[in-house]
């Protein structure tokens, strides 16, 4: 399992740290591939529009399946689907630094969470083979669960009342329980960035500006329209072949660079550098993603989108990389995951304030406080 968290943080840095590079500008540009001039023009009065966006309400489908996860021994599947709306302060988000650092990449998260305000009624349908196992031994247990969810100011409240009436929460508390997101979210990045280097991601992050390295690896198509009430939507598939960023040679020398500009920083040496690229290229292996976007022809708003992602990573790049010796099968592991989401009500959705009352769980039972924080209120 600590492989599979080491693979999910690299592949996480490396697509967080991809759009820094677009963001560095105004309005960033949209990718248009191949598609008609009038095609780009609609894509690019969507994009403006999200941006201006306030509010919405939503509903969500998310459904994830693996063929074998390490040290589970059998496939694994999950989905959540729920509705909510959400709202955030637009104006004050685009005020933020569009390109912060990495020293102020924790702090920029932070204030960014404390500006959106969301609630969500949201259902999980857990693992089949968790609800067979005690199906099979004759003990009661849901196959799926309910929460209630709110975010306001940074803070993330959810209720487990639902579990009650189950009659699985049994020695839970009652009530909404709530965690301080925006300082969780920040300390985890402060633990990841004194091991990442500022200029680390910026070979990957080329590629969003420039188009001719994204068609590599990026194609997206016009599939025929669609309507939602009186209105036609354009629809858009972009699909997006990450096991090829790495095979594109500017893009492999762009990374290396990068490495051996901050090998101190990074603890590496010179000679590290190439079987670190091999890992990377091991990690991307078999990851693709497709994304379906549903554009109001006369809002400019993406009323739906859709995403799957397949995903088969050879784990045993880690352990070449430590020089030792495989001990997985290359094809233990793949991923599969289709999102979608509907958006409605724009710019006229409320979201619930946060409970009136909630019992805040200390943000060091969390994320205990590096050395250096002290014990300030802040770190309770």
């Amino acid at each position: 399992m600590r492989r599979l968290l080491v693979l999910v943080t690299l592949v996480t840095l490396v697509v967080l740290l991809s759009p820094r590079a677009a963001l560095m500008q105004d309005a960033p540009p949209v990718f248009c591939g191949d598609l008609s001039p009038a095609d780009c023009a609609l894509l690019d009065r969507s994009a403006a529009a999200m941006r201006t966006l306030e509010s919405a309400g939503f509903r969500f489908d998310v459904n994830l399946q693996t063929s074998s996860l390490p040290g589970l021994g059998f496939p694994f599947d999950l989905r959540l689907n729920g509705a909510g709306q959400y709202a955030l302060d637009a104006a004050s988000l685009n005020a933020l630094d569009p390109a912060p650092d990495w020293d102020g990449l924790p702090g920029w998260v932070e204030a960014a969470l404390r500006l959106i305000r969301a609630d969500a009624t949201v259902v999980l349908h857990l693992p089949t083979a968790l609800v067979n196992v005690h199906a099979g031994a004759g003990a009661a247990f849901p196959s799926k669960v309910g929460f209630d969810l709110r975010l306001a100011e940074g803070f993330a409240y959810f209720s487990l009342d639902k579990l009650a009436e189950l009659g699985i929460g049994a020695g839970l508390p009652v009530g909404w329980l709530g965690i301080d997101a925006a300082g969780f979210y920040r300390r985890l990045l402060e633990q990841q960035t004194p091991l990442a280097a500022p200029d680390l991601g910026r070979g990957a992050a080329a590629a969003l500006t420039d188009p001719a390295l994204l068609a590599t690896f990026t194609r997206i198509e016009r599939l025929e329209d669609s309507t939602d009430g009186s209105q036609t939507l354009a629809v858009f598939r972009t699909t997006t072949d990450l096991g090829q960023l790495l095979a594109d040679p500017a893009e492999r020398e762009a990374l290396r660079a990068a490495l051996l500009a901050n090998l101190e920083r990074l603890g590496l040496t010179a000679e590290e550098v190439d079987p670190l690229l091999e890992a990377y290229t091991g990690l991307f292996q078999g990851l693709v993603i497709e994304t379906t976007e549903y554009v109001g022809v006369d809002d400019h708003y993406v009323h739906r989108a859709t995403l799957v992602l397949a995903w088969s990573p050879d784990l045993n790049a880690l352990d070449r990389l430590a020089g030792v010796a495989p001990t997985l099968d290359a094809s233990a592991l793949s991923v599969w995951l289709n999102a979608q989401i509907s958006l409605e009500a724009f710019n006229a959705a409320a979201p619930a304030a946060a409970p009136e009352e909630a019992f805040i769980i200390p943000l060091n039972q969390l994320a205990p406080a590096p050395p250096s924080a002290g014990a300030s209120p802040a770190n309770v």
